[in-house]
């Protein structure tokens, strides 16, 4: 019994036993393994994240500003159109009372129907686009402007259709004659023609029976025209103001 005992007690000084470091020797502490970040090489390309951008809405002013300028411009291009139009007509009816239906450019010339002698061809105040011909080239069937010498046609410019050509050496001589009309026209030379109508303008003619009726003119040219000038002359006005202002 007493043998066991002892080696008992031998067995527990040896378990409590602690070995020391020997002199000299390094004991190495162990640390917590640390996480291994991954360092991005040079060869790869750093991808960003996208950032969010904030939306910022415009304000009302802004928006309410952009609606008024686009109609402003809106109504600059109504007026540049109606300022064309109503120039080119006025030039039209003006050059035709000056140079009484003489005037061309480039070879054309425009005259207006005055009576129903060419109905239902032409009526009255249909507008016509005549070309300047060498008379050979006028033949029978072709509608002429010329300008009359006997008779009732003495100072008049006439429209109507050649229904007889024949040739004196180098002159030719043409009788016309109105479609509504019985009678024959008195003989022209190619002297008297002012050219062969080559078009009749549907703009025009519409324009001309518009501004030959008392109301239509008051009312499709006159006012039209005092507006466009008046608002004009408060565009002006107005950006001079605003000029003034930025300068002050």
């Amino acid at each position: 019994m007493e043998e066991n005992l002892e080696k008992k007690e031998e067995l527990t000084n040896e378990e409590q036993v602690v070995e020391e470091p020997k002199t000299g020797e390094v004991v190495e502490e162990r640390t917590p393994v640390e996480e291994k970040q991954e360092v991005p090489k040079d060869d790869e390309p750093i991808v960003q994240e996208p950032k969010e951008e904030a939306v910022v809405q415009e304000p009302a002013s802004t928006k309410k500003k952009d609606k008024f300028g686009f109609i402003k411009f809106l109504w600059k291009i109504i007026k540049t159109i109606l300022i064309i139009v109503l120039g080119l007509v006025l030039a039209v009816i003006l050059v035709q009372r000056v140079s009484h239906n003489k005037a061309t450019v480039g070879g054309y010339g425009i005259y207006t129907v005055v009576s129903e002698s060419m109905v239902p061809e032409y009526n009255i105040w249909d507008m016509l686009f005549a070309k300047k011909t060498d008379p050979a080239l006028i033949n029978i069937g072709d509608d002429v402007v010329y300008q009359g010498t006997e008779g009732d046609f003495v100072d008049k410019i006439v429209t109507h259709r050649v229904i007889k050509k024949s040739r004196m050496g180098n002159s030719y001589t043409f009788v016309t004659k109105g479609i509504a009309n019985d009678a024959e026209d008195p003989a022209i030379t190619g002297d008297q023609i002012y050219g062969k109508v080559v078009l009749k303008s549907v703009v025009l003619t519409a324009i001309s029976k518009t501004i030959n009726t008392t109301y239509g003119f008051y009312f499709i040219i006159f006012v039209p025209f005092v507006i466009v000038v008046t608002l004009e002359i408060i565009d002006t006005v107005n950006e001079r103001k605003k000029l003034k202002k930025e300068l002050e």
